[in-house]
């Protein structure tokens, strides 16, 4: 009888996972939140405690620079000596969950706001230097793995780099467009990342697209459309609509990338769902085992009540 993959076997925490347990628990910061935020700052790669370019250290990216100095602040919360809050991840991680507690008291966040991983919002975009005052983007250099081999740096919005590194074996190369005063704004932007297809490559964009003209004075950061698209923030809007939500209960804690999705999907849809409810909104959704995957069975359903709902045609 032929038998597919095995299933990796869930068994205790590992060392990372308790640390982040640990010190979650001691700074009554959200697992979840802190592992997403390690997750973001660094893929939870502690990088065998060398710096980053912004002369950042650890799991949870804690930064000492002349604008920056997460280092320094978490070293004054945990008592922890700089040197070791660089190089020994518990201790890294536990700093971060210090300088994360400590601008969560300072957003004002109670208790039971601690408790809710969306209230964390504010203090997670804060983290890793928002909180720090503006100042002129650096340029870019070498860090994580990458070494820049060639660059036009022409001061203009449209900037390119090639990089080489031991991961592959070709050196790859990217198209970065700026917004206009990106060096001098002091402002902290959202990051979209457009990837070519197929018979293409990173120049697609630029000389076939325009991608330049299509962009000018642009909002790359518009709060009322990040509010337009909140769907939380517009509930009335679906009213009259099809709602078919689903999420995993389970993610397995051993794949990191598994817990940091679903966990916040599932807390997403839940508090979604609520305010439906509230609004008297029908809507389905399914909560079933597993972590952040595409299910077949869940598709054919939301399928079936897609073209339930399509007029016939005529």
């Amino acid at each position: 009888m032929a038998s597919g993959p095995a299933r990796r076997r869930r068994g205790a925490p590992n060392a990372l996972d308790s640390a982040f347990l640990g010190a979650a628990t001691e700074f009554d910061v959200p697992r979840d939140v802190l592992v997403a935020v390690g997750y973001g700052e660094s893929r939870l790669d502690g990088h065998d405690g060398k710096p980053s370019q912004a002369n950042g250290y650890g799991v949870m990216h804690l930064v000492s620079n002349p604008t920056q100095q997460s280092l320094e602040r978490a070293a004054r919360l945990t008592g922890e000596p700089v040197a070791r809050l660089k190089t020994v991840t518990p201790a890294n991680i536990r700093g971060g969950a210090a300088v994360l507690r400590e601008l969560a008291d300072a957003e004002g966040l109670t208790a039971a706001d601690r408790s809710r991983v969306t209230a964390w919002y504010p203090v997670v975009a804060r983290y890793g230097g928002a909180f720090s005052a503006p100042s002129m983007a650096s340029a870019a250099g070498d860090g994580y793995g990458l070494r820049i081999v060639d660059r036009n740096e022409n001061g203009g919005r449209l900037q390119y780099y090639r990089f080489a590194t031991d991961a592959i074996q070709w050196d790859p190369a990217v198209n970065v467009l700026l917004p206009d005063g990106y060096h001098t704004s002091g402002r902290r932007y959202p990051v979209l990342y457009l990837l070519h297809g197929g018979n293409a490559d990173f120049r697609t964009f630029h000389l076939q697209d325009d991608i330049i003209n299509l962009t000018d004075g642009a909002p790359l950061w518009d709060e009322a459309r990040v509010s337009a698209d909140n769907p939380v923030q517009r509930i009335g809007s679906y009213h009259n609509k099809r709602i078919f939500l689903a999420a995993g209960t389970s993610p397995d804690p051993v794949n990191w990338f598994d817990t940091v999705n679903e966990t916040q999907v599932l807390a997403g849809q839940r508090e979604f769902r609520a305010a439906l409810g509230q609004a008297g909104i029908p809507h389905e959704w399914r909560e079933v085992p597993g972590g952040h995957y595409f299910r077949h069975e869940l598709f054919v359903q939301d399928l079936a009540g897609m073209l339930g709902r399509l007029r016939r045609a005529g």
